[in-house]
């Protein structure tokens, strides 16, 4: 049986939002009053949501190790001869019991369960709340119940990600608890299945509730202000800024990417969520980065982001670890970009070619800090972690295609090249799906370096990752639940 420790609530204390600084997301300090006290008018709703993406933004999480740092290491994205890191070296084997892999898989479950704890207790106290408390009324309340919805389903979904086998491996027994009660210190596993209903159910009631936030003519959800730095519409950084949140768009994607995950019968569901995203993003606020976007700074293409994190701090852990004689070098990028290398932005904005000691590497700058005249651009890019982008509904609709309409397939992969600034994109000779896969793979691995989503492409198909030597079993593609979970 798994059993989750007891968790402590930690209360997050909200920054007052005020002036023209984007810092309204910066780790605010612990306060210790009660949740009576701190649940009687509605900032103190903010302040608990806000304190949840504050905790899931850092270091251990997706500021570093569940995107660029940990999970891009499994996902054989980097060649570590210049890499002082001892986790990384060992977890690159899937060493999962090493001593210095397994604390590192401890703290991810600690902290996402914490996190979960956090929302559940939000959750109950938001849906019994009188609107009247908080400023924005109803639409507030609904909007802080969707948020704190969509990220106990996203969490418990990177859970199972990591932590269970894939559904394509048709797995048995029962594996994760799904924690939806607060406090709840002894919740029960439960098999893969179920816990993908579970899933897509808090996903779904998210989504549903966000559609009045974020698709109606009053909604703050502006291109200007998604990730800006100045205040939107409504003057409130927190009813503004969606980009950084939980929102209609990044929902209905991430809805997309679980069911894709699950497959067989999920998958027409999952291609309906990313077509009908497709074509409303087609009507709104996202495109591709331009040129004159990422000469200005914008190096993480951040125009197609549906929905991130924020945290000022990312420079400093890219710093950390990428320095002048140690670093994450990028596996194979000769091979993976070819002929096309010049002319990709991908590889011409976010990929360094460096030489050591005779020997050229490649880096990935994306969570580079940015020197000289930095523009506003470049002060969003330093602080943003893109989570799930469009054009991952791109692939997810020209993979779930290519059997039915190969043309129409391919020019889903067409677009997301032509939109990476390459001209003259001719997929018609990819008649054969062993042949598509391959182009949509590898175009994947430039689209997503650092953002930890490569591995979990590979054990959605069950499907040993280029570069590890030998054939992938669940042994390499399931993290084991820490020792200290485990009666």
């Amino acid at each position: 049986m798994v059993i989750m420790r007891k968790l402590n609530i930690f209360i997050l204390l909200y920054l007052t939002l005020i002036g023209s600084s984007c810092n309204w997301l910066e780790v605010p300090f612990e306060d210790r009053i009660s949740e009576e006290e701190l649940f009687k008018n509605g900032d103190g709703y903010r302040r608990v949501l806000v304190g949840v993406y504050t905790s899931i933004s850092t270091e251990a999480l997706y500021g570093k190790e569940l995107t660029w740092g940990f999970m891009d290491v499994i996902g054989q994205m980097y060649k570590l001869d210049n890499s002082s890191s001892l986790v990384y070296k060992k977890a690159i084997q899937y060493s999962w019991k090493n001593l210095q892999v397994a604390p590192v898989m401890e703290q991810i479950w600690c902290n996402i369960y914490n996190a979960i704890a956090n929302c559940n207790n939000l959750i109950q106290q938001v849906q019994k709340a009188d609107s009247s408390l908080f400023a924005f009324k109803g639409g507030e309340q609904k909007m802080i119940l969707a948020e704190a919805l969509a990220l106990r389903g996203m969490l418990h979904f990177d859970l199972l990600r990591i932590f269970a086998p894939a559904p394509v491996t048709h797995p048995t027994g029962n594996w994760l608890p799904y924690n939806k009660v607060h406090p709840e210190t002894i919740p029960t596993p439960i098999t893969v299945d179920a816990f993908l209903e579970n899933v897509f159910a808090d996903l779904k009631e998210a989504q549903k509730l966000l559609e009045d936030v974020d698709l109606s003519n009053k909604s703050a959800f502006q291109k200007i202000a998604r990730f800006g730095i100045a205040a939107g519409i409504n003057n409130d950084r927190f009813i503004d800024h969606r980009g950084y949140r939980m929102n209609y768009y990044s929902v209905s994607a991430l809805l997309a990417r679980a069911y894709f995950y699950a497959g067989g019968k999920y998958e027409e569901l999952a291609y309906n969520e990313a077509s009908e995203l497709i074509e409303l993003c087609n009507t709104t606020y996202f495109s591709f980065s331009s040129e004159d976007d990422i000469r200005l700074g914008d190096i993480k293409f951040y125009g197609d982001v549906l929905g991130g994190l924020y945290n000022e701090e990312l420079t400093d852990f890219d710093k950390a670890v990428n320095g002048t004689t140690q670093y994450l070098a990028l596996n194979n990028i000769e091979a993976i970009y070819g002929e096309e290398l010049e002319d990709d932005l991908r590889y011409k904005n976010q990929v360094e070619k460096y030489e050591d000691k005779g020997v050229y590497y490649y880096r990935l700058v994306k969570y580079r800090e940015q020197t000289g005249n930095v523009l506003s651009n470049a002060e969003i890019s330093s602080c943003l972690i893109p989570l799930i982008r469009l054009s991952e509904m791109y692939y997810i609709a020209g993979e779930y295609l290519f059997d039915k309409d190969p043309e129409k397939a391919q020019s889903m992969l067409a677009h997301i090249k032509t939109g990476r600034g390459l001209l003259n994109v001719d997929l018609s000779n990819l008649l054969v799906r062993e042949d598509y896969m391959n182009v949509l793979e590898n175009d994947m691995r430039r689209e997503l370096a650092g953002e930890g989503q490569i591995f979990f492409y590979y054990k959605r198909l069950n499907k040993t990752i280029p570069g590890f030597v030998g054939s992938m079993t669940n042994d390499h593609f399931v993290a084991p639940i820490p020792d200290s979970e485990k009666i």
